[in-house]
């Protein structure tokens, strides 16, 4: 347990190699060396912006603070650097980084971004969900799952980056 997050709600976690990020209602993101599981060790926090939700991918690691997306380079996870941010039309929660690629469900619309290079992230395709509130997406293979609220479970073909499409 680290207890030295009991300050701030976790609203969020995501695991990239051995390192947890925490997304905490007040505090930011906090970073967590877990390579010894039964000892975990808070290294540091990204930032003071809000943590609404956080997703990471090899050395990339994304911030939502419900109108933005914060992009950090975490290449050396006690230092992230902060790179670029994705401007939301109305906003999202929780959201998914799989290779160079972000996907965030922005209210009613799955947004995809190219992230290669995150000093200049790209908008790639976007598809029509049906609308929510606490938009959330995942991602699995080819198939981009993304809440729709009372209007149920979207899946979304991702093969083409450019243009997804719902298939159930």
């Amino acid at each position: 347990s680290i207890t030295s997050l009991t300050g701030g709600t976790v609203n969020d976690i995501a695991i990239s190699g051995n390192y947890i990020y925490a997304a905490t209602r007040n505090l930011g993101v906090a970073i967590i060396n877990a390579t010894t599981a039964n000892a975990p060790t808070l290294v540091s926090f990204v930032s003071n912006f809000y943590g609404e939700g956080v997703a990471a991918d090899g050395n990339v690691m994304g911030q939502s603070t419900w109108d933005k997306v914060y992009l950090f380079d975490i290449t050396s996870p006690e230092s992230p650097a902060l790179r670029d941010s994705i401007i939301l039309t109305t906003g999202t929660g929780e959201f998914c980084i799989s290779g160079n690629y972000a996907y965030i469900h922005d209210y009613d619309t799955l947004r995809i971004y190219d992230i290669s290079d995150l000093s200049n992230v790209v908008t790639l395709g976007k598809a029509y969900t049906g609308g929510s509130w606490d938009g959330t997406v995942f991602v699995e293979g080819n198939y981009a799952y993304a809440n729709a609220e009372t209007n149920g479970l979207r899946v979304f073909d991702i093969i083409d980056k450019s243009n997804p499409v719902e298939v159930a």
